[in-house]
């Protein structure tokens, strides 16, 4: 069984994938502050080293928590080379990625503050916000790149 509760004041929605041949997406609401019980997801005939399970918290439209859980340690995980690009556009940096990239860091060559520097991303766009200074040069790594 998988708990998951709501800490804001706001109802939310759980949305789930899993990366296989083909993606499913489970659903569901919760009232504010409180929580719920989910059913056990059967992963028994996944691939462990080639597939992950990735969820996000969405309160009214916005995505307010996300994470990914890999099914064996990222060491023998088989990731895939990421084609990432970043461009800015105004006061947020627009990332995307051609396939799931884990670990994915953001900094920049001159002193910045972004929203989130350091997480994981799926075949998507994902807009960060930055917070203070300009970037000029963007330097973005993966996991994938440690090899």
């Amino acid at each position: 069984m998988r708990w998951i509760s709501s800490p804001s004041a706001s109802p939310g929605t759980i949305e789930q994938e899993e990366r296989r041949e083909s993606v499913s997406l489970f659903e569901t609401n919760i009232e504010k502050l409180s929580a719920k019980w989910f059913d056990s997801i059967d992963f028994d005939c996944t691939n462990y080293k080639q597939n992950y399970f990735s969820y996000q918290f969405v309160v009214e439209g916005k995505v307010v928590s996300e994470d990914c859980v890999l099914f064996t340690a990222p060491k023998h995980f088989e990731f895939l080379k990421p084609n990432i690009s970043a461009k800015i556009v105004g006061d947020e940096i627009e990332i995307s990625s051609d396939v799931f990239a884990y670990g994915v860091r953001i900094s920049a060559e001159s002193d910045c503050v972004f929203s989130d520097n350091y997480f994981n991303i799926n075949a998507e766009t994902k807009k960060i916000k930055i917070l203070s200074g300009t970037p000029k040069e963007l330097i973005i790594k993966t996991v994938y790149d440690i090899r």
